[in-house]
């Protein structure tokens, strides 16, 4: 009992519940891909059925070593052929704790190859800036002594670790045998972001002596990262993020506001 899909892109949001698609199998030359770009699914089978039988299966996600992988790469890239005739259909079955979204592309090899190139490209030179002004500020930390440098550093570092976490990047740099650690990984990047963000914010704007209603409301929010940030390791995975997800959400909106105020 297939339904349609409402949406072009699977969202389901934060359930723990096994999903399958169906979809039929674009005609192309040569060796073909099919790209999943979100990077954090814990459990994806691909299978490519010919006149209804399996003619190949892929296993993989973040709860399995990245060398599982067909394609050294963040993203979720399932090779596949059209060598004989027949009836193509691809069965795609994905679990995952987290967010359970499924943005599904299909693309030749080598273009693939290529627009891969100039994304990862884009990505190294966010990096590099990121990292650049890090040590610029720890520079300028180490000479003055000004704490709001050290707190604007650690801001930038955890966001660095957060988006490096999100796009898979850590997982594939610095932990590809343990999947169990890129899990907590994700799980301890939102609540320590918004921690040092939140105490940068009370740095830089002087909260204590401008805002002390606002200094406290933040203090509150550092606290509440704190816990999530411990429950992390004890707390179900599903619950950890969206709990970590729901401060993160409240604390960056009062960021936003009481910054131009």
């Amino acid at each position: 009992n297939w339904q349609p899909l409402e949406d072009s892109i699977p969202n389901v949001g934060y359930v723990n519940a096994s999903f399958w698609y169906r979809m039929e199998v674009p005609e192309g030359p040569g060796r073909q891909v099919m790209e999943v770009s979100y990077p954090n699914l814990d459990h994806l089978r691909f299978v490519l059925l010919r006149n209804g039988e399996p003619v190949t299966t892929i296993v993989t996600g973040d709860h399995f070593p990245f060398s599982q992988r067909p394609f050294a790469h963040p993203k979720f890239l399932f090779p596949y052929s059209l060598d004989e005739p027949g009836d193509y259909q691809i069965l795609l079955g994905v679990e995952t704790h987290g967010s359970h979204q499924v943005p599904i592309s299909f693309w030749e090899e080598d273009q693939l190859v290529n627009a891969l190139i100039n994304e990862d490209r884009w990505h190294s030179l966010y990096f590099g800036i990121l990292f650049t002004t890090i040590l610029i500020n720890l520079i300028i930390y180490v000479a003055l002594r000004e704490a709001t440098y050290l707190h604007y550093v650690l801001t930038a570092g955890t966001y660095a670790f957060l988006i490096a976490t999100l796009y898979g990047v850590s997982f594939q740099l610095l932990w590809p045998n343990s999947p169990a650690l890129q899990n907590q990984g994700m799980l301890i990047a939102v609540p320590l972001a918004l921690y040092c963000a939140l105490q940068f914010a009370r740095s830089f704007l002087k909260l204590g002596q401008n805002a002390p209603r606002w200094d406290l409301f933040f203090r509150g929010g550092m606290v509440l990262s704190a816990l999530a940030l411990i429950a992390s390791f004890f707390l179900e995975y599903n619950t950890s993020i969206r709990v970590s997800v729901a401060i993160a959400m409240v604390g960056s909106v009062f960021m936003v506001f009481v910054g131009p105020v």
